[in-house]
């Protein structure tokens, strides 16, 4: 039998429901893989916004501009040692690769820096909630962690190397609506909206910001989702990811040679 406490979180949702057999792997059976070179550049420049703002929660200012970059840098540093050089053809290639990646990344930082962090008092960041509901006969825990509370908002910071999701696509996913039941569960009220920042990659390096405020009847909509993960993970149902999903490649899943709805060739 499966322990699953603390397993249910809105991102290990998105991913069960993008696909079961990554979820198996990497949460079920405990396999972590090389990350690809973009989450490693997701990370060091999600720590470096978190490291500012944790200042300004602190010291009442943010952090100085080198700094920030002093932390981007060393994580991607970091982080890129587990990147697996396959990926990207060799170790020159790989050297490459993050010497774009740490260029289009300082010109997102200048972004944050100038445009979105001295607009942002945080009351709280890295904030954790844990609270238990019952649905679909299916006693749940659920966690979530937000990046950053305001006095009426829930900010959430990605990295990303493709076009944000639209505002409708976003209201549809989970996070939204787990990060408004958080904060209320935190605060004891709801809060005012819950924005997602986007800090795109791509030729010419943008800020895209969606917000959101949540209607109420998606909160039942998550917690029955979570129900059917609950039965499924307990049953034994992993589902592949659909078939021609760009998720479900080599490049981009670390379990894809062991995985029968992938590339095994046994």
């Amino acid at each position: 039998m499966v322990n699953l406490e603390k397993l249910f979180t809105p991102t290990r949702l998105e991913m069960f429901e993008r696909c079961g057999m990554q979820f198996f792997y990497r949460y079920l059976q405990g396999l972590v893989v090389p990350p690809p070179a973009k989450a490693a550049w997701g990370r060091a420049g999600h720590k470096a916004m978190q490291h500012s703002l944790n200042a300004r929660l602190r010291r009442g200012r943010l952090t100085r501009w080198q700094s920030l970059l002093d932390v981007f840098r060393d994580t991607l540093e970091y982080e890129f040692t587990g990147v697996d050089e396959r990926h990207y053809g060799d170790t020159t290639g790989k050297r490459m690769l993050k010497g774009k990646l740490v260029h289009t990344g300082i010109h997102l930082l200048n972004i944050f820096h100038s445009n979105v962090a001295p607009l942002v008092k945080p009351t709280a960041t890295e904030a954790a909630v844990s609270y238990t509901v019952k649905a679909e006969g299916e006693l749940i825990q659920i966690t979530t962690h937000m990046d950053v509370l305001t006095q009426r908002m829930v900010l959430d910071h990605k990295w990303t190397g493709r076009t944000p999701p639209a505002r409708d696509a976003l209201d549809n996913g989970h996070q939204g609506i787990a990060y408004y039941l958080g904060f209320a569960k935190l605060r004891k009220r709801p809060p005012a909206r819950v924005r997602f920042d986007y800090y795109v990659g791509m030729k010419r390096p943008k800020l895209a910001q969606r917000e959101l405020k949540p209607a109420k009847w998606r909160a039942q909509r998550f917690f029955r989702r979570l129900a059917y993960m609950a039965r499924a993970i307990r049953e034994g149902n992993f589902h592949p990811a659909p078939p021609g999903a760009w998720w479900c490649s080599r490049q981009w899943c670390g379990y894809w040679g062991q995985c029968p709805y992938g590339g095994k060739k046994k």
